[in-house]
């Protein structure tokens, strides 16, 4: 038998026919649900908070607006929508806050095994991220992002910021359990952001371009990601780490 299959008549199969669609293929509902969500955006971002689990994932977050109507034709294919709106698409965790219980969410519907990919964009001094890392057993691919305050420290006998070493800024972090992550990731990102106040002085402090040239981040970022790669070498683990620096402030009021 030949099935042809289009975002159109796909929709309008499952919207009347639930339990023919539930007879086809688990591979074919695949393809139905990938193509009932090629419009969804790629990146899913949630906030920090919602990693714990007393928080309650609001019920119109998922809803129609979000997925597609053949997401909700019934339980089971409510759940096989969900597992592949996770598998297809990117958690962004944020630093910000606004109520979304994901963790809780995940447990209570099986979802950890569906996750591939991880982005913390903004957390990092409230929350580890090896914690929901340890939960995702499929994971690929995780990027960080690190700032001004974990690849500098200031000398206070030069009177000049310096650049921490790859096993400094992962103490900063904790960044030494994510080397026992799940075995399934093969990619991790370390982003690099400058902050605003990297040419503004910080607290009682200089700027962190006061009183010449720093070390550069991509020189600083290099030593963590040679501290990644021998962590991983020494457990047998294939993981390609990379570092990836958007912008810094070179000297005080110009930026790149």
């Amino acid at each position: 038998m030949c099935v042809t299959i289009n975002k159109s008549n796909a929709r309008k199969h499952e919207e009347h026919r639930p339990t023919g669609f539930m007879s086809l293929p688990p591979e074919v509902r695949q393809e139905i649900y990938e193509l009932a969500m090629t419009d969804l955006p790629d990146t899913f971002r949630v906030p920090i908070n919602s990693l714990f689990d007393e928080a309650e994932l609001s019920p119109l977050t998922l809803r129609p607006r979000t997925l597609p109507p053949v997401c909700f034709l019934n339980r089971q294919v409510h759940a096989e929508a969900l597992s592949s709106f996770f598998h297809r698409t990117a958690i962004a965790i944020t630093g910000k806050s606004c109520g979304l219980g994901l963790r809780a969410f995940f447990r209570k519907n099986g979802l950890f095994e569906s996750v591939r990919s991880v982005i913390f964009e903004e957390a990092r001094l409230i929350f580890f991220p090896e914690a929901f890392v340890a939960l995702c057993p499929g994971l690929h691919n995780l990027t960080l992002t690190a700032h001004a305050g974990a690849l500098y420290t200031f000398d206070r006998d030069t009177r000049r910021w310096v650049g921490r070493t790859g096993a400094e800024i992962a103490a900063y972090y904790g960044y030494e359990r994510l080397l026992e992550s799940p075995q399934a990731l093969r990619y991790l990102v370390i982003k690099y952001e400058g902050c605003r106040f990297l040419s503004a002085p910080i607290g009682s402090l200089p700027p962190l371009t006061n009183g010449g040239a720093i070390a550069e981040p991509q020189a600083v970022l290099k030593d963590l990601v040679a501290w990644f790669e021998e962590g991983f070498k020494k457990r047998e683990r294939n993981v390609k780490v990379e570092a990836h620096v958007s912008s810094y402030v070179q000297q005080a009021g110009s930026r790149q």
